[in-house]
């Protein structure tokens, strides 16, 4: 209670994370859905485990409304990442593992496959095709 909440656009800092925690802990709803507005990813990155299972903590067992919304866009901001950032991908594997998050997570994760083994099974990745202009079109620029 002697350190001030940091402002909206300050990162929050390794410091800063058990107090954030004890907030997550307390009844309070409107702290908690503050410091879960703090703690989602599309403010400030955190790779925490600990961070992460109190944010599923407070999904699955508040009671209060808010606070689920919250927790819910912070999970989802972290699929959206697990889609092309490979920290998120190993947070979502081990949060999986550990029976936090449901299997079904898992499958935000792009399975990347070459062409010659059949289906394709990932994000498609198209080729850059150059754009076909004359020489002379090319002068005209």
């Amino acid at each position: 209670m002697g350190q001030e909440e940091p402002p909206k656009g300050q990162k929050v800092k390794s410091r800063d994370v058990p107090r954030l925690l004890e907030q997550l802990a307390c009844g309070d709803a409107n702290a908690q859905a503050e410091t879960l507005t703090l703690l989602c990813p599309c403010r400030n990155v955190r790779y925490d485990k600990e961070v992460w299972t109190a944010i599923f903590q407070a999904a699955q067992c508040s009671t209060s409304r808010h606070v689920k919304d919250r927790a819910g866009h912070a999970i989802g901001t972290l699929k959206e990442r697990a889609r092309t950032d490979p920290r998120s991908q190993e947070l979502v594997r081990w949060l999986v593992e550990e029976g936090i998050a449901p299997a079904e997570m898992e499958d935000v994760i792009p399975q990347w496959k070459p062409y010659l083994f059949g289906d394709l099974n990932g994000i498609p990745i198209p080729r850059y095709v150059k754009p076909h202009r004359t020489p002379k079109n090319r002068a005209r620029r």
